[in-house]
């Protein structure tokens, strides 16, 4: 089995920053899917490593819309969401 690791280089970083703005936060965190644009590297040191340079701003907003929408609808069905958009807490 092989592994591989995505890595983004501090210049990169800040244009991807730049480019996912506020959302950076949640888009940039472990776990969270991605779509990117990405060269590979081989090391003999370090192994094989995919140099991520551009993240698709557009995919990743419209999954964060859709899980949105998805917690909505749950706490819609559940009844902890008034009409208002505001939550109703049960103690």
């Amino acid at each position: 089995m092989w592994q591989c690791r995505g890595i983004i280089w501090g210049s990169k970083l800040v244009q991807i920053q730049r480019a996912l703005r506020d959302e950076s936060v949640n888009i940039l965190k472990e776990g969270a899917e991605i779509m990117f644009r990405a060269s590979l590297h081989f090391s003999e040191l370090y192994g094989l490593s995919l140099l991520i340079e551009e993240i698709d701003v557009a995919y990743n907003l419209g999954e964060l819309e859709r899980r949105k929408k998805e917690t909505i609808a749950k706490l819609t069905r559940r009844g902890s969401m008034t009409s208002t958009g505001s939550f109703a807490c049960r103690w």
